[in-house]
Protein backbone atom coordinates (compact mmCIF):
# COMPACT_ATOMS: atom_id res chain seq x y z
CA UNK A 1 0.00 0.00 0.00
CA UNK A 2 1.15 3.70 -1.25
CA UNK A 3 0.10 6.72 -0.13
CA UNK A 4 -0.40 8.53 -3.23
CA UNK A 5 -1.61 12.15 -4.29
CA UNK A 6 -5.18 11.21 -5.23
CA UNK A 7 -5.89 10.46 -8.83
CA UNK A 8 -9.90 11.54 -10.32
CA UNK A 9 -12.01 8.98 -11.17
CA UNK A 10 -12.25 8.42 -14.57
CA UNK A 11 -7.91 8.32 -14.72
CA UNK A 12 -8.48 5.36 -12.19
CA UNK A 13 -11.09 3.43 -13.68
CA UNK A 14 -9.44 4.03 -17.25
CA UNK A 15 -6.37 2.77 -15.56
CA UNK A 16 -8.26 -0.50 -14.20
CA UNK A 17 -9.55 -1.16 -17.29
CA UNK A 18 -6.62 -1.22 -19.44
CA UNK A 19 -4.77 -3.49 -16.78
CA UNK A 20 -4.55 -6.42 -19.15
CA UNK A 21 -2.21 -4.79 -21.37
CA UNK A 22 0.02 -2.92 -18.64
CA UNK A 23 3.43 -4.45 -16.84
CA UNK A 24 3.58 -1.68 -13.99
CA UNK A 25 1.35 -1.54 -10.92
CA UNK A 26 -2.23 0.29 -11.43
CA UNK A 27 -4.27 1.43 -8.61
CA UNK A 28 -8.10 -0.52 -7.61
CA UNK A 29 -10.59 0.06 -4.99
CA UNK A 30 -10.51 -3.56 -3.48
CA UNK A 31 -8.36 -6.10 -2.87
CA UNK A 32 -9.38 -9.21 -1.65
CA UNK A 33 -8.20 -10.64 1.53
CA UNK A 34 -6.12 -13.35 0.22
CA UNK A 35 -3.82 -11.23 -1.83
CA UNK A 36 -3.20 -8.22 0.57
CA UNK A 37 0.30 -7.51 1.36
CA UNK A 38 0.51 -4.69 3.47
CA UNK A 39 3.53 -2.67 5.80
CA UNK A 40 2.87 -2.96 8.86
CA UNK A 41 3.70 0.49 10.06
CA UNK A 42 0.25 1.78 7.56
CA UNK A 43 -1.49 -1.09 9.21
CA UNK A 44 -0.46 0.95 12.90
CA UNK A 45 -0.51 3.97 11.66
CA UNK A 46 -4.37 3.28 10.17
CA UNK A 47 -5.65 1.61 12.77
CA UNK A 48 -5.79 -2.01 11.48
CA UNK A 49 -8.94 -3.90 10.60
CA UNK A 50 -11.67 -3.28 12.28
CA UNK A 51 -13.05 -4.56 14.95
CA UNK A 52 -16.54 -3.94 14.88
CA UNK A 53 -17.06 -6.80 12.11
CA UNK A 54 -17.72 -10.04 12.89
CA UNK A 55 -16.58 -13.41 12.17
CA UNK A 56 -15.17 -12.81 8.37
CA UNK A 57 -16.56 -11.43 5.01
CA UNK A 58 -15.60 -7.39 4.34
CA UNK A 59 -12.77 -6.96 6.47
CA UNK A 60 -10.70 -6.44 3.74
CA UNK A 61 -13.21 -4.44 2.08
CA UNK A 62 -13.39 -1.93 5.00
CA UNK A 63 -9.85 -1.73 5.03
CA UNK A 64 -9.62 -0.92 1.73
CA UNK A 65 -12.32 1.80 2.02
CA UNK A 66 -10.70 3.70 4.95
CA UNK A 67 -7.32 3.33 3.37
CA UNK A 68 -8.40 5.18 0.30
CA UNK A 69 -10.52 7.64 2.62
CA UNK A 70 -6.85 8.48 4.40
CA UNK A 71 -5.25 9.08 0.91
CA UNK A 72 -3.53 5.37 0.33
CA UNK A 73 -4.14 3.57 -2.69
CA UNK A 74 -4.62 -0.52 -2.83
CA UNK A 75 -1.91 -1.59 -6.17
CA UNK A 76 -2.56 -4.37 -8.22
CA UNK A 77 1.28 -5.38 -8.96
CA UNK A 78 0.64 -7.30 -12.24
CA UNK A 79 3.89 -9.39 -12.38
CA UNK A 80 3.47 -10.78 -8.85
CA UNK A 81 2.14 -14.39 -8.90
CA UNK A 82 0.14 -15.44 -5.97
CA UNK A 83 -0.47 -19.06 -4.82
CA UNK A 84 -4.06 -19.58 -2.68
CA UNK A 85 -5.52 -22.68 -1.95
CA UNK A 86 -9.63 -22.75 -3.17
CA UNK A 87 -11.95 -25.15 -2.20
CA UNK A 88 -15.05 -26.60 -3.80
CA UNK A 89 -16.64 -25.40 0.03
CA UNK A 90 -16.13 -23.60 2.83
CA UNK A 91 -14.45 -26.30 5.57
CA UNK A 92 -16.87 -24.05 8.12
CA UNK A 93 -20.05 -23.08 8.24
CA UNK A 94 -21.37 -18.97 7.07
CA UNK A 95 -23.20 -17.38 9.43
CA UNK A 96 -25.32 -15.08 6.90
CA UNK A 97 -25.98 -12.96 9.75
CA UNK A 98 -22.54 -11.65 10.47
CA UNK A 99 -22.32 -11.08 6.76
CA UNK A 100 -25.04 -9.33 6.77
CA UNK A 101 -23.62 -7.39 9.80
CA UNK A 102 -20.81 -6.26 8.27
CA UNK A 103 -22.39 -5.14 5.06
CA UNK A 104 -24.23 -2.80 7.26
CA UNK A 105 -21.29 -1.52 9.17
CA UNK A 106 -19.18 -0.77 6.27
CA UNK A 107 -22.14 0.63 4.72
CA UNK A 108 -22.75 3.03 8.06
CA UNK A 109 -19.44 3.76 8.31
CA UNK A 110 -18.28 5.06 5.24
CA UNK A 111 -20.94 5.77 2.93
CA UNK A 112 -23.15 8.97 1.90
CA UNK A 113 -26.48 8.90 2.93
CA UNK A 114 -27.83 8.49 -0.66
CA UNK A 115 -25.45 5.26 -0.74
CA UNK A 116 -26.62 4.29 2.57
CA UNK A 117 -29.98 4.07 1.68
CA UNK A 118 -29.87 2.09 -1.37
CA UNK A 119 -27.92 -0.43 0.72
CA UNK A 120 -30.90 -0.49 3.42
CA UNK A 121 -33.29 -0.38 0.10
CA UNK A 122 -31.21 -3.59 -1.20
CA UNK A 123 -30.87 -5.39 2.04
CA UNK A 124 -34.26 -4.60 3.89
CA UNK A 125 -36.26 -7.28 2.37
CA UNK A 126 -33.85 -10.19 4.13
CA UNK A 127 -35.51 -11.65 7.38
CA UNK A 128 -32.53 -11.20 9.41
CA UNK A 129 -32.53 -7.29 8.57
CA UNK A 130 -34.25 -5.68 11.55
CA UNK A 131 -32.45 -7.98 13.91
CA UNK A 132 -28.85 -6.79 12.19
CA UNK A 133 -29.76 -3.18 11.47
CA UNK A 134 -30.74 -2.73 15.24
CA UNK A 135 -27.34 -4.17 16.50
CA UNK A 136 -25.56 -1.70 14.66
CA UNK A 137 -27.84 1.33 15.60
CA UNK A 138 -27.79 0.48 19.30
CA UNK A 139 -24.10 0.22 19.63
CA UNK A 140 -21.95 2.41 21.66
CA UNK A 141 -20.90 5.18 19.58
CA UNK A 142 -17.42 4.89 18.77
CA UNK A 143 -16.15 1.85 21.50
CA UNK A 144 -15.74 0.04 18.31
CA UNK A 145 -15.80 2.16 15.47
CA UNK A 146 -12.14 2.05 13.29
CA UNK A 147 -10.04 4.99 13.72
CA UNK A 148 -9.99 7.47 9.94
CA UNK A 149 -6.80 9.72 11.03
CA UNK A 150 -2.89 8.01 10.90
CA UNK A 151 -2.43 8.15 14.68
CA UNK A 152 -0.57 10.59 15.98
CA UNK A 153 -2.73 13.42 14.15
Amino acid sequence: MERRARRSPARVAGCVCSAARRDEPYPIPIVCGCFLAIRREVVEQTGGFDPGLILWGGGEMEFCLRLWALGYECLIAPQTRVAHLFRTRFPYSVDPAAVLHNTLRIAIVHFSRDRLAAVIAAHSQNPLFPKRLLLRLTATPGADEPTCAPSGS
